[in-house]
């Protein structure tokens, strides 16, 4: 199973601000100037990874209540995207795989979602989503 889309690049990016920001008492400043030497790329990868993700997640109508999970990573201009769906007690479960350029990361997040779609994902989704309970006023 994947983890849940964007954990990855938010808690790397996190980290890198809290280094990056801290007290120069506290941490190494060595450190410190290598993680701001890598936080252009960081950043770049990050957003790239993220575009893809969050692309599969609008077009699947997923969200933190579906089980759903997906990692995209960067390798030169190349993305990657692996997304996985499955039933909260793993009876079914399909997962996929692709790639594009980085500048595709849109396209390639809706391509791997309606790859999923198409696999009966749509179904696995709605009987794992937890039900409306809306009271009219």
């Amino acid at each position: 199973m994947a983890p849940c889309d964007t954990a990855g690049g938010m808690s790397v990016g996190a980290r890198c601000a809290v280094i990056c920001a801290a007290n120069p008492k506290r941490f190494n400043p060595a450190v410190a100037s290598t993680m701001a030497s890598y936080l252009p790329w960081l950043k770049r990868s990050m957003r790239v990874a993220v575009t893809a993700e969050r692309a599969l997640l609008r077009r699947i109508e997923g969200g933190c209540q579906v089980p759903l999970g997906a990692l995209a990573t960067l390798d030169g201009a190349q993305l990657h995207l692996y997304a996985s769906v499955c039933a909260l007690d793993g009876s079914v479960s399909m997962e996929c795989r692709d790639e594009a350029p980085a500048a595709d990361a849109v396209a390639l997040g809706v391509r791997v979602a309606d790859q999923l779609l198409s696999r009966g994902a749509g179904a696995i989704i709605a009987q794992q989503r937890p039900p409306l309970n809306l009271e009219l006023p």
